[in-house]
């Protein structure tokens, strides 16, 4: 808060340009240094891969979603090594908070409101996001729209139990929650020129209290994150085409997620004791 009034004290009137840049430095030292403490707090480690592939834009990035912590993963890890400007879309209660607030409306993002209600206005808003992005802009997008729980996945369920084609297609995701597609659709119609970057994490999941991390054995404390990108080549021209896509892709990072978690939940093996020397 200090930073963002000094900010605006000393360099309100400077040229556009040089004001964003002064607030993405400070969003990017604000998101890394909250997702240190964090890893400190939680004893958490931290692995990475294939980050490189989202150094650059014109993209679109879409997250998974089950902590508060995975909103500061995209900032901490492309922003400060890589220069990576990220325009958030997030949810319009999360103003209530003063950093989001005032510097997350300094920056471009869209804080949404969710509901039909409110659809046209929010495709407009995504729409008006996504444009003008340069070599070192991106979209960031949660497609699944709120945190990830067993809890939520039955209620989405059940809210599909009319659609027989998308309640299979949810069924198959045992750690995701569907995506809603009209989202990315908006970014893709207003950003024909973007790739789209997948960002997908396992060691997250149901950590809603120091207590419930403290209770993992020390093996399991591990985050673990990986990037994947699709040239825009690759995507459907087609509304209906891109709504497949991205299932198809959702499918895989469920997979993934799976995989993971099997692998991070295997006991560490014991040491084999020593053969006595003849």
């Amino acid at each position: 808060m200090l930073a963002t009034a000094w900010l605006w004290l000393a360099h309100r009137g400077e040229p556009h340009d040089a004001w964003l840049a002064r607030h993405y430095q400070l969003q990017a030292r604000w998101a890394a240094g909250l997702l240190a403490a964090a890893r400190r707090l939680l004893a958490l480690e931290l692995t990475v891969e294939d980050a490189a592939l989202a150094a650059h834009g014109p993209q679109i990035v879409l997250v998974r979603h089950v902590s508060q912590i995975d909103t500061l993963l995209p900032v901490a890890l492309l922003a400060r090594p890589f220069g990576v400007r990220l325009r958030y879309v997030l949810k319009r209660s999360l103003l209530w908070d003063p950093c989001l607030d005032i510097v997350g409306q300094r920056l471009p993002n869209a804080f949404i409101r969710r509901g039909a209600a409110q659809r046209a206005l929010e495709t407009a808003a995504l729409a008006q996001l996504a444009h003008g992005l340069g070599a070192q802009d991106g979209v960031l997008l949660f497609p699944e729209g709120t945190r990830s729980s067993p809890a939520r996945r039955a209620q989405a369920l059940a809210l599909l139990a009319g659609k027989p084609e998308l309640h299979a297609k949810a069924a198959r995701l045992h750690h995701l929650l569907p995506p809603h597609p009209a989202g990315l659709l908006a970014l893709l119609a207003a950003a024909p020129e973007a790739d789209v970057v997948l960002c997908g994490h396992v060691g997250l999941e149901g950590l809603r209290s120091l207590a419930d991390v403290l209770a993992l054995p020390a093996h399991q404390r591990q985050l673990h994150v990986r990037f994947w990108r699709f040239a825009r080549a690759e995507i459907p021209a087609d509304a209906a085409g891109q709504v497949a896509w991205l299932w198809a892709r959702w499918q895989e990072l469920d997979a993934w997620v799976a995989a993971s978690l099997n692998r991070s939940a295997a006991p560490v093996p014991a040491a084999r004791p020593q053969s006595p020397s003849p």
